[in-house]
């Protein structure tokens, strides 16, 4: 019979938590605090539709890198910390934001972290995890004022040139280079992202600036760089833009903040980007529309017999320019459609798509 005291033992060692490459690491070098890579084991299995036996996979490559020695200069001098194994019983949404939040919280603490899967879903989750210390790394530059250049914030935010560049697609660096050509230059001037365990190289010369060899990107080359990129814009509305061309017909169209002092019932017309649609099944078979100028929105109401006549325009357009008549009650505004043009064909130069919702 065995000994009470070695059946302790036995459930002692199935309780003693596997570690990657533990063997072979000090106690020093497998501590959370020293440790520079951070393994995370994900037994995740939900998706998979070819073949099983992904949730195994962790604990059969932890075991069998205890088979392996180490060598000199290996990744073990920077210390392996193995953490417990994540809960992958839960559902989808909970796994995948304990995921994000391992690997932020590793990332906060300047580690590395190193999955062990799982299926390729939990993909997803560790790049978000990525991102949101970026996202706080950007956060913690801007605190500091005296940032300079490009190459600083990259410096500072810990930033891969990945990330510069859809921080440049986005005009974020427009107050540091003048513009996104110029910018788009600086970011090919850096030093290449740096291995993990080389030094920084100090005597990396940065790329001459070229203002006056690059063009300067006009207004329209920026608005549509940003629609196509975050889907709004921090320059000019595009009916501002559009307004200033004689040959148009938004010149003389009222603006959303004008209808304020207008009066109700009296004969608009109104040009603006469709931001919504929406139409109630309770509706009848009215639609409602809002459109957005550069000074506000427009609640638009189309009746059905409105609609049927206009339904491609109502339903396709983009830039929507519409003849009504003006309600006003309280602080209430709304056109009822009368007549419905599309006019998107005049946001082409700037690529430029309705952000209507449903």
């Amino acid at each position: 019979m065995i000994s009470k005291i070695l059946k302790q033992e036995i459930k002692m060692l199935n309780l003693k938590k596997k570690l990657f490459l533990g063997e072979e690491l000090s106690e020093k070098e497998k501590s959370f605090n020293f440790s520079k890579f951070h393994i995370l084991p994900i037994p995740l299995e939900k998706t998979v539709s070819y073949g099983t036996g992904t949730s195994k996979a962790p604990e059969i490559i932890i075991n069998a890198s205890n088979q392996l020695e180490r060598n000199h200069n290996s990744p073990c001098d920077f210390g392996i910390y193995t953490h417990d194994t994540v809960d992958c019983s839960l559902n989808f949404n909970s796994i995948f934001q304990n995921i994000e939040n391992l690997i932020f919280e590793i990332l906060k603490k300047n580690k590395i972290p190193v999955c062990i899967g799982g299926e390729h879903s939990l993909t997803f989750a560790v790049i978000k995890g990525f991102k949101k210390n970026s996202a706080l790394n950007i956060e913690e530059a801007r605190k500091d004022s005296s940032i300079k250049s490009i190459e600083d914030v990259k410096k500072r935010a810990f930033l891969d040139k990945g990330d510069l560049e859809k921080l440049t697609e986005s005009g974020a660096f427009k107050n540091l280079s003048g513009n996104r050509h110029q910018t788009h230059w600086e970011i090919l001037g850096l030093p290449p992202d740096l291995p993990v365990f080389r030094s920084e190289n100090t005597n990396h010369k940065p790329k001459p600036r070229l203002e006056n060899l690059l063009p300067t990107p006009t207004e329209a080359d920026d608005l549509r760089a940003d629609y196509q990129n975050m889907g709004l814009t921090l320059g000019r509305h595009p009916l501002a833009m559009l307004r200033e061309r004689k040959d148009y017909p938004f010149r003389d169209h009222q603006t959303a903040d004008s209808l304020k002092v207008l009066r109700t019932k009296q004969i608009v017309n109104v040009s603006g980007i469709v931001t919504g649609r929406q139409r109630p099944s309770t509706a009848s078979g009215v639609l409602f529309l809002t459109l957005e100028d550069e000074t506000n929105n427009i609640n638009v109401i189309i009746w059905k017999n409105i609609f049927e006549r206009y339904r491609a325009s109502a339903v396709q357009g983009n830039l929507l320019t519409i003849k009504g008549i003006l309600e006003k009650k309280d602080k209430i505004i709304h056109v009822i459609a009368k007549e419905i043009f599309d006019a998107s064909h005049f946001l082409e130069a700037f690529s430029l798509r309705s952000r209507d919702f449903h």
